[in-house]
């Protein structure tokens, strides 16, 4: 892969964390999408000898760190999820746009699941609006996957 190729990639997951911390207004904090999955997800299956469990492990660890949670939360949420994503990444590719909506709202509640259960060990509380992302991350994957993708052939990255 070329350097521009790199740097595509590199820049991608940087904008999702940066969307992610992005100050926002009230009534939208409590649907803003957890972009970091969609952009996960579409390299992992685009590239999939590329990216793949430490790419998931190094940016929850830096979810941690930029959420001030628990150091390893974000991580081990994005690492299971990753290693479910990578086994089903082939058969993914081939789903209908609902069905791929559909597959990225449970692998995000299921994120959020994890999330949740560090948090409740932790003697926080839950709200009901912590789940909503869930919905909204899994409405943004049909365009992530289109940007990313046109970057991608673009910059012919392989």
């Amino acid at each position: 892969m070329t350097l521009q190729g790199w740097l595509v990639l590199v820049l991608s997951f940087i904008v999702s964390l940066l969307l992610m911390i992005a100050p926002t207004a009230p009534w939208l904090s409590d649907i803003w999408p957890i972009w970091l999955l969609p952009v996960l997800f579409y390299w992992i299956m685009a590239l999939p000898h590329r990216v793949g469990i430490f790419y998931a492990w190094f940016f929850g660890i830096i979810l941690d760190l930029l959420y001030n949670s628990l150091i390893g939360t974000h991580a081990l949420a994005l690492v299971i999820l990753a290693g479910i994503f990578i086994k089903m990444s082939r058969r993914f590719s081939f789903f209908s746009g609902l069905q791929q909506i559909l597959t990225m709202f449970f692998l995000n509640l299921l994120y959020l699941g994890i999330v949740a259960i560090t948090q409740l060990y932790s003697n926080q509380t839950i709200l009901l609006s912590f789940w909503w992302p869930a919905l909204t991350t899994a409405l943004i994957w049909p365009f992530v996957h289109a940007l990313l993708r046109h970057y991608r052939r673009r910059f012919r990255m392989t």
